[in-house]
């Protein structure tokens, strides 16, 4: 909520870790209340690379009428091209390679999503099958999966653990399956409104997917 005491808001496009790609209407809207009220917006945009909707475009705030001056941007070589921790030699060589071809359909920049696309239904449909309701992402390489069929009460939230943690740990020492907590994407006061939700990252090679697949393939038959 924007009031007098407002001075910052952070803008996550793509969106982790729900996936939603911001349209323009809503960029603008938010542009408009930075300007009202003299906020400085942070505008994520790490995930700008990998959006699956041909119907949505990465738009970026900063590009909106008089929101520049007021935005600071945040991008991520480590996220567009799926390998953090390489050198910063590496990677401008990498930018400088990409950004010659550019106006390719072979560019990186352009190929990766509909690379992805393809490693992200894959997922979303071994999943359909174990029984999990799959949140379908606009961008970024992340799929929110609603675990709630699975959630027997021996995952129930106690004083202790949020249902969601006892779920991920489940499944790394049960099935050797590695996935990331939602909850803490929230303060705790609203950690219950994610409590059955787990992320699945599809940014992997098909070799590791298909382990994943299997994985998922055995535990419906459990």
């Amino acid at each position: 909520m924007f009031n007098s005491r407002t001075r910052l808001i952070i803008v996550n496009t793509p969106n982790n870790p729900v996936g939603k790609v911001f349209a323009r209407d809503e960029l603008e809207h938010i542009a408009n209340l930075c300007q009202k009220h003299n906020v400085i917006c942070i505008s994520d945009e790490v995930y700008e690379w990998l959006v699956y909707d041909e119907n949505k475009k990465h738009i970026r705030i900063a590009t909106l009428s008089n929101t520049w001056q007021r935005t600071l941007t945040i991008g991520s070589a480590g996220k567009t091209f799926s390998s953090a921790g390489l050198k910063l030699e590496v990677v401008a060589r990498c930018f400088e390679y990409e950004l010659k071809r550019i106006n390719s359909s072979e560019c990186y920049f352009n190929s990766i999503s509909n690379e992805f696309l393809k490693k992200c239904d894959k997922l979303v449909q071994a999943l359909k099958e174990c029984g999990m309701k799959s949140v379908i992402p606009d961008g970024g390489y992340f799929i929110l999966v609603d675990y709630s069929q699975f959630a027997s009460g021996e995952f129930q939230l106690d004083a202790d653990e949020v249902k969601d943690i006892k779920f991920v740990r489940y499944l790394i020492e049960e099935k050797q399956l590695a996935t990331i907590l939602v909850t803490d994407c929230y303060i705790t006061d609203h950690r219950h409104l994610a409590e059955n939700y787990i992320r699945f990252c599809f940014a992997k090679k098909d070799q590791t997917l298909d382990k994943v697949i299997e994985i998922l393939r055995k535990l419906k038959t459990n």
